[in-house]
């Protein structure tokens, strides 16, 4: 039965990651998880935590199955092993969670505490999958959404535990006085949110964009005989569009070498010389090594010439960059070649106008240790088509919160993706079908200022995690006390 329970309380944790609307089931969804922990032991609640674990992280990132299974060459077997024992690896963490709450406790605080500790402690081990993270549950719910300028995700992952927490307290003690702090807990969400979402951020300078959106099927998109129509519905979707500075396409929206191959560069130069716009593309493309190859975002202006160039830095694990080469050729049959990672952050400018690029998997990493005052706004370009329609929805809830964190204007564009615009309120300018070619023209705030978040970084991952290792050594150092005083009491009656 309690495996039930369980297993109920990690669905409705993360329905929320898929159906952003229901995003109030995360605040009581972890209460069923506290009561099978109260009556647990050390054992038990560790094992609880870790079902708990592997439920949620199953739930969640599902979707790694598609690459998986469709273009790694691997069998549908060994995909299924390989995923069981990468969630119940990351499930481990919610089992050490659970060990944490029978050793500090199940007070509402020190919930909070333990889980965002637990939370920052997996971002910082296992960086290279940045999925998942409890806040992100809270897209939709512009009010909590504020409150990321100040302490980012794992601010808003605290205070969903610590309504968890006190609606636990409510029911296992059956005393109205916890009412009291959850009341409290939504009148400071509330007043800041309601604040925040209705303030204007930076100046009245605005600039106008158009967004591509492209509908490309990861088996069709790098097929040679594809790359002119490739090429034709980015210039179509554009020519839908008037009175805009800039053009944004997706993730190797170019899907020929725009630096090596001068046939179909020359076709695209020949396009845009219809258009008064500079465009932004991405594209796969070598530098001065023919031996190294990028994920580049380059912008052009309506003569041709190259303006500037990003290179991605980081590179997905396994996707873009293969450690153990020639072990996963020889177990997937096929032979895999990393991508050569950048190593600056370029800024895009345009006249007065400056921008940070991240490419697809870089919006899920907050902005953190840059001078915001140096950009205005921000482009993700990302290809979902990898992924099925599994990841969509939890890349636009990053691009939610990397706007608010930063108070910057978001503007995203993707293939089979969710695209649009995001401004520094959260409020969102969005393009839901991830199954059509699409455009989507906007005005974009823009904003140089700073938040208490991008200065202060993740303070409150690093303050759960050394109150939590405090309080754990505490009421280790109490228990061994306790089990000696009773050892010795044995040992005198046994004397006497």
């Amino acid at each position: 039965m309690f495996l039930i329970i369980i297993l109920i309380s990690a669905i409705l944790t993360t329905l929320p990651f898929y159906f952003p609307d229901f995003f109030f089931l995360s605040f009581f969804s972890l209460v069923p998880l506290f009561l099978i922990i109260k009556k647990s032991g050390i054992r038990k609640s560790f094992l609880s935590g870790w079902f708990f674990g592997f439920i949620y992280f199953f739930i969640s990132s599902y979707w790694l199955f598609y690459p998986l299974y469709n273009y790694s060459g691997l069998n549908i077997i060994f995909v299924i092993i390989i995923l069981f024992f990468l969630f119940s690896l990351l499930g481990l963490f919610f089992g050490f969670w659970g060990y944490l709450l029978k050793y500090t406790g199940l007070g509402a605080v020190r919930v909070a505490l333990s889980w965002t500790a637990v939370e920052f402690l997996r971002y910082k081990i296992l960086g290279i999958f940045p999925v998942a993270y409890l806040g992100y549950t809270q897209s939709s719910f512009k009010t909590i959404l504020q409150w990321a300028d100040i302490g980012g995700v794992f601010l808003i992952s605290f205070l969903i535990l610590l309504i968890n927490g006190y609606l636990f307290k409510l029911v296992n003690n059956k005393k109205k006085k916890f009412l009291v702090p959850i009341l409290i807990i939504f009148i400071l969400i509330g007043s800041y949110g309601i604040y925040k979402t209705n303030y204007n951020f930076g100046n009245e300078d605005m600039m106008s964009v158009g967004i591509i959106q492209t509908n490309i099927r990861q088996s069709e998109k790098w097929k040679t005989a594809n790359i002119e129509k490739n090429i034709t519905n980015i210039f179509s979707s554009a020519s839908n569009l008037k009175n805009v500075e800039l053009f944004i396409t997706p993730e190797t929206s170019l899907t020929f070498d725009i630096t090596r191959n001068e046939y179909y560069r020359n076709q695209v130069l020949r396009k845009m010389n219809n258009f008064d716009a500079y465009f932004q593309f991405g594209a796969q493309s070598i530098k001065e090594n023919i031996d190294l190859k990028y994920n580049s975002s380059f912008l052009f202006n309506s003569a041709g010439e190259k303006i500037e160039r990003y290179n991605k830095n980081r590179l997905v694990v396994f996707g873009e960059k293969i450690p153990f080469n020639k072990l996963v050729n020889k177990l997937t049959n096929k032979r895999w070649h990393s991508l050569t990672s950048g190593e600056n952050r370029t800024l895009f400018k345009l006249e007065d106008k400056k921008w940070k690029n991240f490419i697809c998997s870089e919006i899920f990493y907050p902005i953190l240790d840059q001078d915001l005052t140096k950009f205005d706004f921000i482009v993700n370009q990302s290809n979902e088509a990898w992924f099925n329609n599994g990841l969509q929805q939890q890349m636009w809830a990053a691009a939610i919160f990397r706007a608010v964190e930063s108070r910057k204007t978001v503007v995203k564009s993707g293939n089979r993706a969710i695209s649009g615009v995001v401004f520094p309120s959260g409020r969102v300018n969005i393009m839901k079908s991830v199954q059509n070619n699409k455009e989507l023209r906007s005005k974009v705030l823009l904003n140089n200022d700073k938040t208490f978040y991008s200065k202060k970084g993740n303070y409150i991952g690093y303050i759960s995690l050394i109150i939590t290792f405090l309080v754990l050594v505490i009421n280790l150092i109490k228990n061994y006390r306790n089990r000696k005083n009773n050892t010795d009491n044995d040992l005198n009656e046994i004397i006497e």
